[in-house]
């Protein structure tokens, strides 16, 4: 039933995804899949799309770090947004695939920017960049709530 609310305290998203990437860290080998989060401190009260991170690390594993024999990791970042005080940033980062034709073009990604765009507007935003040595970034930027 959580699942189905539209926003949710960034604490239980976290638990939620943690609770995901780790069955996939078990289902995969922890050899071949290193998960690490940076979390920024007093963010747990923070209301965030319900969902949108669990989106972001749906798509790290299927398109990162699925495809790559070696594997990789993936790390679950939450924190002020360095660039504009304003808003929070949600990232999940993988070293895995990186991006290919059609990155960013998928049906979680187009769901998630349309819920963006429905509860925040203008105002929030989601993009892709790569990561480096290799790899890719989602971000999230979204006003405080």
């Amino acid at each position: 039933p959580e699942l189905r609310q539209s926003e949710t305290p960034l604490a239980r998203e976290l638990e939620l995804v943690a609770a995901f990437l780790a069955l996939h860290q078990r289902r995969i080998g922890p050899e071949r899949l290193a998960l690490r989060y940076e979390i920024a401190p007093n963010l747990a009260e923070v209301i965030v799309p319900s969902t949108c991170l669990l989106t972001l690390a749906e798509n790290a594993i299927k398109h990162g770090i699925g495809p790559q024999v070696q594997g990789g990791e993936i790390c679950v970042r939450a924190l002020p947004d360095p660039d504009d005080a304003g808003l929070l940033r949600l990232e999940v980062a993988d070293t895995g695939a990186g991006m290919g034709n059609g990155s960013g073009s998928g049906t979680g990604l187009a769901t998630l920017r349309a819920r963006l765009a429905s509860a925040y507007g203008s105002a929030a935003r989601l993009s892709l960049h790569l990561n480096q040595p290799r790899g890719l970034v989602a971000r999230v930027q979204l006003p405080w709530r």
